[in-house]
């Protein structure tokens, strides 16, 4: 296991990163909404169509993403809502509840299929595929994988504990869960596990990097995790001033954005994050509440708790693009594949789409 300390991460140094010069970028809102409720997910459809979003109270919408017209509003949880997720061709999409619920809609004509049971009375994920029609949830010990057409395909070993989060493979129908000790790797298709990653902590956030090289994890301890999928070891980077909940791959693979405290810290992960000086974005007052690379390139957008939004260019070593100001805490943000629009929502219920000019 590698450690590095809180000066190598938080000390303001000279970025290492060879990046070529680009123009400098801003961004025009297009339209905004509100849902009179905090927002707890935002989700563009793949084809940029849509922005789905749920309401902590249990609403969910769905958002004509060139007009900003509602095309659906549904009480879907009485007992509060957690998520939305988009299947990975955009024909369904899926919110999960407090409720212990999994609603299946199908995005053609946003109508409902059938309302499935997670297995506990939260469900806490629920993520599709990229490969196929195919999703997990989990909803606590219990990890489930179902059909589009909301069949139970397959149940897995119930864990030693709650399962916080899942991410799939970029690779193949495998996917990673994590609960307090380590990750999982399961492949969809059996129920035996196909490696476990133990550590004595307790992971919040899991993503696994486009490459398939690393599964990258945020930690309650304050600490991220890369784990190396090739040999199971792990190096550890230690030292943010609180828990990291906000982790974003650029889809190269090449640099992984953490949060974890009031800058943005952006790891080289080629050929390796060990021995290297992270990039550090300062601009924001208040601890990140969220992080998101586009689809495709080198800009980054951040968000607080204070709701600032900050659009940075990594290509320039981190350079601040623009920003702005939302009414409350910034909950989420949402990059259409496009790479040129994006949505951002607050604790507040607003909901604001921007373009890049």
């Amino acid at each position: 296991m590698g450690n590095f300390s809180a000066a190598d991460i938080l000390g303001l140094a000279k970025s290492r990163f060879e990046t070529p010069k680009s123009k400098e970028r801003g961004s025009s809102m297009l339209w905004e909404a509100n849902i009179g409720d905090h927002v707890i997910s935002l989700a563009y459809s793949p084809d940029g169509k849509y922005v789905a979003a749920a309401g902590i109270g249990g609403r969910i919408f769905v958002f004509d993403a060139g007009t900003g017209e509602v095309r659906l509003e549904n009480e879907a949880h009485n007992f509060g809502a957690k998520m939305v997720s988009w299947s990975r061709d955009g024909r369904f999409f899926t919110s999960a509840g407090q409720d212990g619920q999994i609603r299946l809609f199908e995005a053609k004509n946003f109508t409902e299929i059938i309302t499935l049971t997670g297995g506990a009375d939260w469900v806490e994920c629920v993520s599709w595929s990229p490969h196929s029609d195919t999703f997990v949830s989990t909803a606590g010990k219990k990890i489930r994988l179902w059909s589009a057409g909301g069949v139970m395909l397959r149940e897995y070993p119930e864990q030693a504990s709650t399962v916080v989060d899942v991410s799939w493979s970029p690779a193949s129908e495998k996917f990673v869960t994590a609960c307090y000790g380590g990750l999982t790797q399961w492949r969809a298709a059996d129920t035996i596990p196909v490696h476990k990653y133990q550590w004595k902590g307790s992971t919040l956030v899991i993503s696994w990097s486009p490459n398939g090289k690393y599964i990258a994890t945020g930690d309650q301890d304050a600490t991220v995790h890369f784990w190396i999928t090739k040999n199971g070891s792990d190096l550890q980077m230690h030292g943010y001033p609180t828990k990291v909940m906000e982790l974003s791959w650029d889809s190269t693979s090449h640099f992984l954005a953490t949060g974890g405290g009031g800058s943005v810290t952006v790891w080289n992960c080629e050929p390796s994050p060990q021995g290297t000086t992270p990039m550090q974005l300062n601009g924001h007052k208040n601890f990140l509440t969220n992080l998101a690379f586009q689809p495709d390139g080198l800009l980054l957008l951040s968000g607080d708790r204070d709701g600032k939004v900050s659009l940075w260019d990594v290509a320039q070593e981190g350079k601040l693009q623009w920003s702005t100001a939302l009414s409350g805490e910034v909950t989420q943000l949402s990059w259409a594949k496009d790479n040129q629009h994006f949505a951002v929502s607050d604790g507040n219920g607003q909901i604001k789409l921007f373009s890049i000019d």
